[in-house]
């Protein structure tokens, strides 16, 4: 990293290499999964004039994956750029944009965009109105592309337009307790959105589908509590998703109109955490509504609760850190399943020590 007067900068180089050996004697199997990946990364931000920012990213990506599963070694590489502005117009409204373009081996470039603007209804910043419209592009992964069997080498990339406004309240920090609250509406048209579903074989298939229009509702709110060494926290979340299909390119597609595979309607969390001193107790529960398991929506995974619950003591020594947590996952024993025909464990009991030791 450089951190001058005129110019930040910093520059990022990775290696990562991946090697999974499978043996399967019963079946007389030898699987060599091998995979590398090459990253170098850097982003230069101009000095700022008055209220305007810029800063340029750039990066490149070169994958290399070879496994049992594919036919052949496969080689991809994903080099990318993006312009980032901000400009304060006053103290209140600040606007944003982003271009960005990524360059993948053998396919054709589609930029994509952000447009978007934060105001602050008050002028200390507790209540802030965003909104912002987009263009996203996802390319299909080399699993997706490759895969045997299921993978699809004639996969498009995934294409989204779409829109959100959110409103955000950020409680008195000096007060006892005080509360942060966020609501979101968000809306977006999918075009050849990747999907791996079971096809008319035994195994899953990767696809498009063709448009889905995908919009909902996110809604969180976070309470604190802090009376002297006591310190207690609930978040609380609710997310409304409504992603169907609207169109399709085979005739009389029973699934347009339908909500996509294993995308639950409802989702609702909270989590509740409570310190006193050297101990912590934490409590969560996840709320999951029904998933459909077939594009028509005529199957479906029942919903399900799981509340998980946590206890632990943190001790500290001169040199020395202790952690020492209990757990029990699943505590109301809920029977469901991933996906069809995978079960997910029922109650599950686990004890973690940390010991941290510092000698300075």
């Amino acid at each position: 990293k450089y951190f001058g007067e005129y110019l930040k900068t910093d520059l990022t180089s990775g290696y990562i290499n991946e090697v999974n050996i499978y043996d399967y004697r019963l079946k007389d199997l030898h699987s060599n999964n091998r995979s590398e990946t090459y990253t170098l990364k850097s982003s230069f931000r101009l000095p700022s004039f008055g209220r305007f920012r810029f800063t340029i990213n750039l990066g490149d990506e070169l994958q290399k994956a070879a496994c049992l599963d594919y036919d052949k070694t496969q080689l991809r590489n994903m080099l990318s750029a993006s312009a980032i502005s901000d400009i304060n117009i006053n103290d209140r409204l600040m606007l944003q944009a982003q271009l960005r373009d990524i360059i993948v081996s053998g396919e054709k470039s589609v930029p994509e965009f952000t447009l978007g603007a934060s105001f602050k209804t008050d002028r200390q910043g507790q209540d802030i109105l965003k909104a912002n419209i987009s263009r996203n592009v996802k390319y299909p992964s080399l699993n997706d592309l490759f895969w045997s069997p299921g993978g699809n080498p004639g996969l498009k990339r995934e294409v989204s337009i779409g829109g959100e406004i959110a409103f955000s309240h950020s409680g008195e920090r000096s007060n006892l307790i005080y509360s942060d609250f966020s609501a979101a509406l968000f809306d977006a048209q999918v075009t050849d959105l990747i999907q791996w579903a079971q096809g008319t074989n035994s195994y899953w298939e990767a696809r498009n589908l063709k448009s889905v229009n995908a919009g909902g509702a996110e809604i969180s709110a976070t309470t604190f509590y802090n009376p002297g060494i006591t310190r207690l926290k609930l978040l609380t979340s609710y997310a409304l998703t409504r992603s169907v299909i609207t169109s399709s390119d085979v005739a009389n597609d029973a699934s347009i109109g339908s909500q996509l595979i294993y995308t639950p309607w409802h989702v609702i969390n909270a989590v509740f955490t409570g310190e006193y001193g050297m101990f912590r107790l934490q409590s969560s529960l996840l709320f999951n509504s029904r998933r459909y398991t077939l594009s028509d929506n005529s199957e479906f995974l029942r919903g399900y609760l799981v509340n998980d619950l946590s206890a632990g003591i943190f001790m500290k020594s001169k040199n020395t850190k202790i952690n020492i947590d209990i757990s029990v996952d699943n505590l109301l024993n809920a029977v469901y399943e991933s996906t069809t025909g995978y079960p997910m464990p029922l109650r599950t009991f686990m004890i973690d020590l940390l010991l941290t030791f510092n000698p300075k």
